[in-house]
């Protein structure tokens, strides 16, 4: 097998596979520990791979010689300016602020997406028929894998039309046909405009925090299923302070699977997830940066270096995590806010609460909501848990309007039992 010679091959010259990423190598220093030590990573795909390292440092170098050697490379394709492809993606480096970043983007692809390729005739609520379903079908895995890894504004409406059954004739419409051309012209233009790109910029791996956004809508799609996001990024520690840069690692939007009954059930499930996921992002970076930790003879979750935060808008599942009092009566709820609260209180994972306007993961949930600040991050990669006086002053602004709808329908319900 080509992964097992590569493998020994790869350990004879000093590298270490990382046993929570099959495929990942690392190069390390001995005798240095921490980010000092850490040399170079190589990621490997079937016999394509990348391998990450500062080109000025001399142990780099040597590293790079050693696998040259080990694989008798013909050609190596350095980042630059000019975009190289790999696994479908185009990767390109650009400076900025004085600093190189990198970006990850899927323009040549998109290109070759075809608009209304499917332009289905008849009322909307007609089922395509057997070719109409499979040309889709099609459609909706091509447009899928771009949305996935860098068009995170789309990936709501592609989870929404991958709910339906498109194995058999019936349930899949028209109107959902017009839905999915409509998605594909967005992700065009998305990409026309600059977007459809990850940039990522450089950040201090000494101050690194995890952020993650996460949020749930209750019985809102097809069939009154229940809907979560999950948005995750690194950013520096001085994000509870002020703006600093981010870079997003990873986002989902998603079907809860599970049988939820009611918005805090949902909340806690979106919560339950992310955490999940935070925390082996968290362990991925921290095996990367420092080596591998020990996972066996301590509950590893507490001793992680990289703090975690998680973000939420929803006001009572925050509560209920911060304060003692009243638990969910729903028995799973019951232990997804237990799992988080203890994980809370031993200093593993901490919880912000934001206002919607400042939710990055609630456009992963509903149809076209990405909010100004999401704009910023999303184009700047900007972010931070204090709000701007500006924003502060529109978030108290949008409060006072819904204190005032409120107060009249409260009035309007006086009035009428008067009468």
């Amino acid at each position: 097998m080509w992964y097992l010679k590569a493998k020994n091959l790869l350990e004879g010259i000093g590298a270490v596979e990382l046993k929570i990423a099959r495929a990942v190598f690392v190069f390390r220093e001995k005798n240095k520990t921490g980010t000092s030590g850490l040399i170079a990573v190589l990621s490997l795909y079937v016999d394509d791979g990348l391998l990450f390292g500062d080109p000025a440092d001399p142990r780099f170098q040597r590293v790079k010689v050693k696998v040259d050697s080990t694989f008798n490379i013909k050609h190596w394709k350095s980042l630059g300016p000019e975009p190289v492809k790999y696994l479908g993606m185009q990767w390109q480096t650009f400076v900025e602020d004085k600093a190189v970043s990198l970006c990850i983007h899927m323009d040549e692809y998109i290109d070759g997406l075809k608009e209304k390729s499917l332009n289905p005739k008849g009322e909307s609520d007609r089922p395509l028929d057997a070719e109409e379903l499979a040309q889709y079908r099609s459609l909706l895995a091509k447009a899928r894998w771009p949305v996935n890894r860098v068009a995170p504004e789309l990936a709501y409406g592609v989870s929404a039309l991958a709910q339906l059954n498109t194995n058999k004739v019936g349930e899949v419409t028209v109107n959902h046909a017009k839905e999915l051309d409509k998605l594909v012209q967005r992700l065009k233009m998305l990409k026309n405009s600059g977007g459809a790109r990850l940039n990522l910029r450089k950040l201090d791996l000494e101050r690194l925090v995890c952020l993650t956004y996460f949020d749930a809508s209750f019985a809102q799609e097809e069939g009154m299923k229940s809907q979560c996001g999950m948005f995750s990024l690194l950013t520096d520690q001085d994000v509870v302070n002020r703006q600093v840069l981010g870079d997003l690692v990873e986002y989902e939007s998603s079907t809860i699977r599970r049988v939820v009954r009611s918005t805090m059930a949902a909340e806690s499930a979106a919560l339950s997830k992310s955490l999940d996921r935070q925390l082996y992002l968290r362990l991925m970076v921290e095996t990367l940066l420092y080596g591998q930790p020990e996972l066996q003879d301590k509950d590893w979750r507490t001793a992680l270096r990289i703090p975690g935060i998680l973000v939420t808008d929803a006001k009572s599942l925050y509560d209920n995590l911060q304060k003692d009092g009243s638990l969910p009566a729903e028995r799973q709820t019951l232990l997804d806010v237990l799992v988080a609260k203890e994980l809370i209180e031993q200093n593993c994972i901490s919880i912000r609460w934001l206002p919607n306007a400042h939710q990055f993961a609630d456009f992963l949930t509903k149809p076209e909501v990405v909010t100004p600040n999401l704009q910023v991050f999303l184009r700047q990669r900007i972010v931070s848990l204090v709000p701007t006086q500006a924003q502060a002053d529109d978030e108290a602004h949008r409060l006072e309007l819904r204190r005032g709808q409120r107060q009249r329908a409260k009035e309007r319900k006086e009035a009428r039992r008067t009468r």
